[in-house]
């Protein structure tokens, strides 16, 4: 009896496990590059990297849109195929989608993350006078916002949250009974803030000076 000829013993299609592949990356690429930009962003303070990571947010969106058509079109090819029936989806694929989603979560965290740092001023208080700095505060925007007390001979850095508004920053506090203000920055936007720069006030018993933003 003669053997069967190869080209007509019956093929088995394989699936287009390439489409998951792809759009895997959809999910992988722009959260990696969304997690570098934060970290260039927090680390260097440049806002190259903001505006990259708004870019990619936007990219990221589309991304995730690819991603599931080609996840539809893997499930309707391996359907074609008749390897699978149409609604007996695979673990692959909900891992796919649910990671694909996730980058928005993830997004809206950084976004959060990135807004709760640019509302921080950063402010080192030098007390070079003999006594305490007591009833220590900030005053901006008609609100008061309270600071530990600096003892004499120390530095204390603060990282505060302004909150929204606008106007002049005073600092604010009693020293040998005696009450003292002084205009740390004459004009200020909430919201603004370079993460990098700490403006400097040092006390001292003839007077106060206010030098920065510095590093």
């Amino acid at each position: 009896m003669a053997a069967p000829l190869h080209y007509a013993l019956p093929t088995t299609a394989s699936p287009p496990t390439y489409l998951l592949s792809v759009s895997l990356m959809c999910w992988a690429i722009p959260l990696f590059i969304g997690v570098c930009a934060a970290a260039g962003w927090r680390l260097t303070g440049n806002d190259a990297f903001a505006i990259g990571g708004v870019f990619t947010i936007a990219i990221g969106c589309i991304l995730c849109a690819v991603g599931i058509l080609l996840l539809i079109a893997y499930r309707w090819q391996i359907h074609r195929l008749r390897l699978c029936n149409w609604r007996n989806v695979s673990r692959n694929e909900i891992l796919i989608l649910v990671l694909l989603l996730s980058n928005f979560p993830v997004a809206f965290g950084i976004v959060q993350y990135v807004e709760y740092v640019m509302d921080q001023y950063r402010i080192l208080i030098v007390n070079e006078s003999s006594g305490t700095l007591t009833s220590v505060r900030l005053n901006f925007a008609r609100r008061q916002i309270p600071l530990t007390d600096v003892p004499a001979d120390s530095e204390r850095k603060f990282a505060v949250s302004l909150g929204r508004g606008e106007g002049d920053i005073e600092l604010v506090f009693t020293t040998n009974g005696q009450e003292q203000q002084t205009l740390v920055e004459g004009y200020h936007s909430a919201g603004f803030n370079n993460t990098r720069e700490r403006t400097t006030v040092t006390v001292q018993d003839d007077g106060v000076t206010v030098s920065g933003p510095s590093p």
